[in-house]
């Protein structure tokens, strides 16, 4: 359950004061989806889970450009099989 998926950024971000252009997600769990089941909101929600997923502040993810954003979320989507 350990295994973690590199995805490339088209778009580097600045997390922790670094800039990367790499982010590493881990495999998503109930338990990622039990804390963000109160968010009415699509896109919070997403930005909650992504946050989760690679360990960075949900504002961090807010920064991300929209085509990273889309294509993370596209593939973690597939974390859930």
């Amino acid at each position: 359950m350990s295994k973690k998926e590199a995805f490339k950024l088209q778009y580097p971000i600045e997390v922790d004061g670094i800039e990367t252009d790499t982010l590493h997600l881990r495999r998503m769990t109930v338990a990622d989806l039990e804390a963000v089941e109160h968010e009415k909101n699509e896109l919070k929600r997403g930005t909650a889970i992504l946050a989760r997923l690679a360990n960075i502040p949900p504002a961090v993810v807010s920064t991300m450009d929209v085509a990273d954003f889309e294509k993370i979320s596209e593939k973690a989507a597939g974390f859930l099989v």
